[in-house]
Formats: C-alpha cells, structure tokens, sequence
C-alpha cells in the first residue's frame, strides 16, 4: 500500500512546493542573479535562491522515476518503492535545505541562522530508514540464500525470489481460501474446467 503512496507523496510535496512559492516562504539565501524562476524578489531589490520551485522540480522528477518504477513490468519486494522514496526524498531536501536563508533555517543546536538545519537531519534520517529497508532486504534474502526481488520481470517470478509469497503476483485473484475472485473470468474459467 505504501509502495503505492510513496509516488503520489512525491506529487503532493510538489504541488505544496508550488504554494511555498506562491507565498513567499521557504526561501533561498540572497542570490546576485534575477532569473524567474529560480530567483525572485520579494522587496524589488533583494533576489532570494527560489528553493521552493527548485523542490518542486525534483519532487516532481521523482514522482515521475517512482510512478514509472511502479508500473512496469519489473517487480519488486514490498517496500522496495517506499525505500526509494525515502532515500529520493531524504537526499533532495538535505541538498536544498544547504541553500536555505539563514533566517528561515531552524538549526539543529537551537536558533535560526547558517549551520546545519533541524530538517536537513531529519531528512538524513528519512533517507537512512530507506537504505537501512533496502539492505535488511538484501541481507535477510542472502541468509536465505534466495534471489533478490528488486526489478525483475513479473513474468520471470517464482518461489527462488525472497519473499516472493508474501506479494500479489505469488496468489493472484484468489481470496482469503483460494478461490479465484469472480471479477477474473479467466480464472474462474480455469477452475470450472477443472471442477469438469
């Protein structure tokens, strides 16, 4: 479910960066250049770093890598999606946040000012958990001497993938018993056939 969510996420922090940028918060530091819409001002004299569109721009650019990975044919562990995310996520905002005006940044020591941020923390925590869920996976998968379901195509699946059970594609269409789902024709084709 998560790993459905996590893309879309993406397209809502765009979206919410593109009202940052409308109301003039979460600005960059001063900048020399007046490039709209990577720069802007808000007096007419001093141009600020539009950290906001820059944000969304990446956010966006996520959205799309994570939505595409999301419906191709390779499939992956659950959570693979979600790991990504937090890792594209984590990296993105640390960056951004380095560029942030000194009077806009909480800083981890308490305050505002230059140094590093409260969220740039954060946001390395986020993109830690992302790496830290990849490599459990790697290494629970290697313990089990299994392969690894990381992209691979749905049509090359099998019980030789770690964890390959617990996702949809190892019972498709069936219920809680087994039984295909009556909105699979095909399925429920195939056991009729074999009921004969």
């Amino acid at each position: 479910m998560l790993d459905v969510a996590a893309p879309l996420t993406l397209l809502g922090q765009c979206l919410g960066r593109f009202a940052c940028y409308a109301g003039h918060c979460c600005y960059g530091i001063t900048v020399e250049w007046n490039v709209f819409p990577f720069s802007y001002s808000y007096d007419g004299v001093t141009y600020h770093l539009g950290n906001p569109f820059i944000e969304a721009m990446c956010s966006f650019v996520g959205f799309v890598v994570l939505f595409s990975l999301s419906l191709s044919k390779k499939k992956s562990f659950n959570g693979c999606i979600l790991s990504l995310y937090c890792i594209w996520y984590g990296v993105e905002r640390c960056i951004i946040e380095q560029f942030r005006a000194p009077g806009q940044k909480l800083l981890l020591t308490g305050g505002y000012g230059e140094g590093f941020g409260m969220s740039q923390f954060t946001s390395l925590l986020i993109a830690a958990f992302g790496v830290i869920w990849i490599a459990q996976y790697i290494v629970r998968a290697k313990i089990a001497k299994k392969k690894l379901m990381i992209f691979v195509d749905k049509d090359k699946l099998s019980d030789e993938y770690f964890e390959y059970g617990k996702t949809i594609y190892a019972h498709p269409h069936v219920d809680e018993e087994g039984r295909p789902i009556k909105s699979d024709p095909v399925a429920a084709a195939e056991t009729e056939e074999k009921g004969q």
